[in-house]
């Protein structure tokens, strides 16, 4: 057993989602940024971890961790020891964002939504409780104004940028930056080795290259198949 949580990945949800419960960015984009946040939650319980130079995954423990969102991650990732990546990524974000946010449901922090007929309409999540992610982003905004991040916030603002989703998570005017310096401070804050350099965030910055990789994969897949 395990007392972590999955705070970066319940913490990345939160941040992706507009006021009505839809997420930022629509399609797979989401669920490779829950994999990853997954990923780094799964590092930092010692269950997961990432070869030396950042492709491989490595397997350490998958025994239960007596948390059902860590163990699902387990489920995903635990019988894809040695494989790359940039391979297991995409399956591990399958749906993702429904079991997240049905994760957040059962704790009373956002609500379902269901979808419309025939599935015409994305299943939606608004949120319930907003004390979370108003204090979530307040410790942000403070890194991105200069302060130095914890594990988690400089997990979170790395996958945000992998996701190229800085200006829609943040509002430029509440940093004190216009768009242009804050996709740059976001960059830096990424990029910089951080806390926990040896684990977490090499684990993050692992994800950002194998989802940079799927999506590049499934974009021209799609634009060769209606060709």
């Amino acid at each position: 057993m395990t007392t972590n949580q999955p705070t970066t990945t319940t913490s990345l949800f939160l941040l992706v989602l507009k006021d009505d419960g839809r997420p930022e960015s629509m399609g797979q984009q989401t669920g490779y940024g829950l994999a990853g946040a997954l990923l780094s939650d799964l590092v930092a319980a010692g269950r997961l971890g990432v070869s030396d130079d950042g492709k491989k995954l490595r397997v350490l423990d998958a025994g239960p961790t007596g948390d059902d969102l860590l163990d699902e991650g387990l489920r995903r990732f635990g019988d894809k020891d040695g494989k790359r990546l940039s391979s297991v990524i995409p399956g591990a974000a399958r749906k993702l964002e429904h079991v997240v946010g049905d994760y957040l449901a059962r704790r009373g922090v956002v609500r379902v939504e269901e979808g419309g007929m025939l599935g015409l309409k994305p299943q939606r999540y608004p949120i319930v409780d907003t004390s979370r992610e108003a204090e979530l982003r307040r410790g942000l905004v403070e890194v991105l104004r200069g302060a130095s991040p914890t594990v988690e916030q400089h997990a979170l603002i790395g996958l945000v940028h992998g996701l190229e989703l800085a200006t829609k998570v943040f509002d430029p005017d509440e940093v004190g930056l216009d768009k242009g310096d804050l996709k740059r401070r976001i960059k830096a804050v990424a990029e910089s080795a951080g806390p926990g350099a040896d684990g977490v965030a090499r684990a993050v910055q692992s994800a950002n290259t194998a989802m940079i990789t799927a999506i590049t994969v499934a974009t021209v897949s799609s634009t060769s198949g209606s060709s």
